[in-house]
């Protein structure tokens, strides 16, 4: 190869490549580079895979005993989409289908076991962590300039291929660990539903990998799975939006040298890198963003919380906040309800620290400076959440997954110049520094790593997490909405509604405090009050399905048919899809007397949900009010199967089962609501019937005597074992008993008549 003159590059140092052979900074720099791989000892690399894995492992295996928590609920426990693995369109036609997929598949694989969920996101950390140790290896491999391995410590030749190991191993391995073992991480590990973030993470760096993977080998290859990697991180998370401009940044700054020659080089693989953003549209995210949704949206120019200035300028707090926390990850917290800013001058201290560290990044950027890219990639990762596009939630621990690797970046090689200038001072060895590197390393993230775990057991208590936000941030309404949740579901009735009421106080127009207080004060039997809640549920948020439907029952249970009618087709019209709102208001019709829609209304909630127990029953019902025995049988029947717990649909299939005069299995159907039920005052009585009806009133006698017990003025149960008293010949007790009835209900004049039958006159 000949050799040239050597030119000046930014600096004005020379820059050396190869044997002698100069590059020009403004040029591509892969002359002189092997072009098939890095030249590395063979051990090195299992070596570094192996200590970054048990790492890994010692540091989140105590995550496994995490619970479903947060946002689990909805995506995870509630969702009936991950149930069934086919058919895939009802998984891929969701906002994150790849995260879809992946639980349904650990649905599939252990149900709702919540430690199947937790292996796999360790796994994908790991994965994520090999990749990035992967990338930042390459990349300082692509070659000799500012950008590359000698800007990290000091200018030096690509030869010996020892020496360069030494740089791309050891500071690789540094960075790595220390992003691996971040507590920072454990909001995208420990907490299920983050997958999200992690998964988007690694296709992320897959993407960036296979890119650089195909600069030396030249091999086409490593750019279809780059923009695999890209299509797949698009269809995880949206922030993946930004992989294609980080592509061409690091083209530009650790490959090409100009934008144009990127892209002049590289024009099939920008384009089908461009083309993977369809993905996003095809998922709904665009459409999600861009415009308005419903009075619930949480995302996007459509949400109505704050305008996008006011998020914007918000975030430059936030920013600062995230930095803080990656050099002092204390305290974290997993819902910071950050407070938005209003006015300029309440974050001009933020906004100007966090312009500063722009103008320097596009400074170092211009300059084709390695730090360029690495601020670039900071903000260029965090623009989709911190930016101008609202997003409910201003402040999330997770969204530093991958941006935390860019800071552990700088301050590694921040530390690797220092070393280097001292060890150069001292004449120690170039491989002695970078032992002695890894070594500082691995004792920083020995603390980080215990924090990490200490971290993880947050997770393992749903209410004590809750517990330590409202600790952290008193302010955070949503913390307390939480506890009561969990309080609730302890039966701690009276301390849930206690904790909803705490979140009114901070925030007084939360409809779903307002919601949740109704539910409890329900549950308290304290209607009145929780008729109040739900109505002021409505006013703040008047498209609330679950808080018409619940007014609905309240109305329905004061005798209100038509008002609570209403209100269940408000419900309906916001939710359609809502077939037990839909199997309340047939039962509802069919009281009104308008048997006709309430079957139309029953069939459809069968329609739509076939193993609903609500909407068989509803249908049964109607079905027994028309007269039809045969098919309320079959209804009945059909619920009973799906939930055999279910006492008033057993006692109704012996009634329907008893008018078509099959009183044997009428009797069965009551015996089996005894099973359910043996203090069922209904079922005694009924069972007690089919035995009369069998002509066996000696078996009748012991059943009526059992709801008696039960139900001691109960004026049928008088009537119902006198009869039968009277059948085997037991007279006096039979006239006791009929008089008993007319103490209860004076009128009966059939039981006035049996009086006179056994001779006997009413008592007085």
């Amino acid at each position: 190869m000949a050799q040239t003159q050597p030119k000046l590059g930014p600096t004005g140092a020379k820059r050396q490549a190869g044997k002698g052979l100069a590059v020009d900074a403004r040029q591509p720099v892969l002359t002189a580079m092997p072009p098939d791989r890095l030249p590395r000892a063979p051990w090195v690399v299992p070596l570094v895979a192996l200590v970054l894995i048990t790492a890994g492992l010692v540091v989140f295996a105590n995550g496994l005993q995490g619970v479903f928590l947060f946002d689990d609920a909805h995506a995870i426990v509630e969702n009936l989409r991950i149930r069934r693995l086919v058919p895939l369109s009802t998984l891929l036609t969701t906002e994150r289908p790849v995260v879809e997929i992946s639980l349904a598949v650990n649905y599939a694989i252990g149900s709702l076991s919540v430690t199947g969920y937790h292996v796999v996101n360790i796994v994908v950390h790991l994965a994520a962590a090999l990749t990035l140790f992967g990338l930042i290896r390459r990349t300082l491999g692509l070659g000799q300039t500012g950008a590359t391995a000698g800007s990290l410590g000091a200018p030096m030749p690509l030869s010996p291929s020892s020496l360069r190991r030494s740089v791309a191993s050891s500071l690789s391995f540094s960075v790595t660990l220390l992003w691996l073992v971040h507590p920072l991480q454990t909001e995208s590990v420990t907490y299920i539903i983050q997958r999200a973030e992690s998964m988007m993470g690694l296709f992320y760096l897959l993407t960036l990998y296979a890119f650089a993977r195909s600069i030396p080998s030249r091999r086409p290859a490593w750019l279809v799975v780059s923009v695999m990697a890209c299509a797949l991180a698009m269809a995880t998370k949206a922030v993946a939006v930004t992989a294609p401009v980080v592509v061409l940044l690091y083209d530009r700054c650790f490959v090409s040298r100009s934008l144009g020659t990127a892209l002049r080089a590289r024009w099939p693989y920008y384009t089908g890198l461009a083309s993977t953003w369809i993905v996003l549209f095809l998922c709904g995210i665009v459409q999600h963003v861009l415009w308005p949704a419903t009075d619930r949206t949480a995302v996007g120019f459509g949400f109505q919380g704050f305008s996008a200035m006011q998020y914007a300028m918000t975030q430059p707090q936030v920013i600062l906040h995230y930095l803080r926390l990656a050099f002092w990850p204390d305290p974290l917290c997993l819902d910071y309800a950050w407070p938005v800013v209003s006015r300029v001058g309440e974050a001009a201290v933020s906004i100007a620290a966090v312009g500063g560290m722009i103008v320097a990044t596009s400074w170092a950027l211009w300059r084709n400076h390695w730090l360029g890219f690495a601020g670039a990639a900071f903000f260029v990762v965090l623009s989709p959440t911190s930016s101008v596009i609202p997003v409910r939630d201003v402040a999330f621990e997770h969204r530093m997954y991958l941006p935390l690797a860019l800071v552990i970046v700088v301050v590694v090689a921040a530390f690797a110049s220092i070393g280097r200038r001292i060890g150069e001072a001292l004449r120690i060895s170039a491989n002695a520094r970078h032992a002695v590197g890894v070594v500082f390393a691995v004792m920083a993230a020995a603390p980080l790593g215990a924090a990490a775990m200490d971290r993880n057991r947050d997770y393992r208590d749903a209410l004590a997490m809750w517990q330590d936000v409202a600790e952290k941030r008193p302010e955070n309404a949503r913390a307390h909405v939480n506890i009561g949740v969990l309080l609730e579901q302890r039966g701690e009735i009276d301390a849930a509604i206690a904790a909803y009421r705490k979140a009114l106080s901070i925030d007084p127009d939360y409809p779903d405090a307002h919601f949740n207080l109704g539910v409890a004060l329900l549950r308290a039997q304290r209607i009145p009050e929780a008729e109040a809640a739900f109505r002021e549920t409505l006013r703040l948020s008047p498209s609330d399905p679950g808080a018409h439907a619940n007014l609905a029952g309240i109305l329905a249970g004061r005798g209100d048919l038509e008002a609570a009618a209403g209100e269940y087709r408000a419900a309906l019209k916001v939710a359609p899809q809502d077939a037990r709102s839909r199997a309340r208001l047939a039962n509802l019709l069919r009281r009104l007397g308008d048997l006709k829609a309430a079957a139309a209304e029953a069939q459809a909630a069968v329609q739509q949900a076939p193993n609903l127990p609500a909407a068989h029953e509803a249908l049964a019902h109607v079905f027994l009010a028309r007269g039809d025995m045969a098919s309320a049988v079959t209804a009945f029947k059909r619920t009973i199967e799906l939930d055999p717990a279910n006492l008033p649909a057993r006692i109704n299939l012996g009634t329907a089962l008893k008018s078509e005069e099959r009183f044997a299995e009428a009797a069965e159907a009551y015996r089996d609501a005894l099973r359910v039920d043996p203090r069922s005052h209904y079922a005694h009585f009924h069972l007690a019937g089919a035995y009369m009806s069998l002509g066996k009133p000696e078996d009748a006698i012991p059943e009526f005597q059992a709801a008696l017990e039960l139900s001691p003025s109960d004026a049928e149960s008088h009537i119902g074992i006198g009869r039968a008293l009277q059948a085997v010949g037991r007279l006096n007790e039979a006239a006791a008993h009929f008089q008993q009835a007319l103490v209860t209900d004076p009128n009966r004049k059939d039981v006035q008549r049996a009086l006179q039958e056994l001779g006997v006159a009413p008592l007085p």
